[in-house]
């Protein structure tokens, strides 16, 4: 994506690209990023989990450079920031939807999800109210 371009039979040579990152110019582009060679160095991320990054959070990047004025890799930084976290231990909860609320990695979160599930499927509360006494047993009030 040159910014002119140029005639190399004239002996006018086309003029360097500009890096979107950091905003200078180069002479090429790397072809992944789309960014100059000092910029992609940093980024070292195999093709393949940034299509699927990509792919899992191209709503949600559309709506952050459409709206926000934000690039392509600040979209996608601010779509991975909505991860879901967990309400016992507070970590991300990797490879779940975006509504889970236990990640069952440590006992007390797999205590506390079994105690919801059984509140709401046999004491026959609704789900709100097998979280609200989750909550409740959890800040020990």
């Amino acid at each position: 994506m040159p910014v002119m371009g140029g005639n190399p039979e004239a002996g006018i040579h086309p003029l360097p690209y500009f890096c979107p990152n950091c905003g200078d110019y180069t002479q090429d582009l790397d072809e992944n990023t789309g960014w100059c060679a000092d910029c992609s160095s940093t980024l070292v991320v195999s093709s393949t989990k940034l299509e699927l990054a990509f792919a899992a959070n191209a709503n949600a990047v559309e709506f952050y450079v459409s709206s926000m004025n934000a690039s392509v890799w600040q979209a996608l930084t601010l779509a991975r920031q909505d991860r879901p976290r967990c309400i016992v231990c507070g970590d991300e909860i990797r490879r779940s939807s975006r509504v889970a609320i236990f990640c069952r990695k440590t006992r007390e979160c797999r205590y506390y999800a079994r105690r919801y599930t059984y509140l709401y499927q046999r004491k026959g509360l609704d789900k709100t109210q097998a979280l609200a006494q989750v909550m409740l047993e959890l800040t020990g009030e």
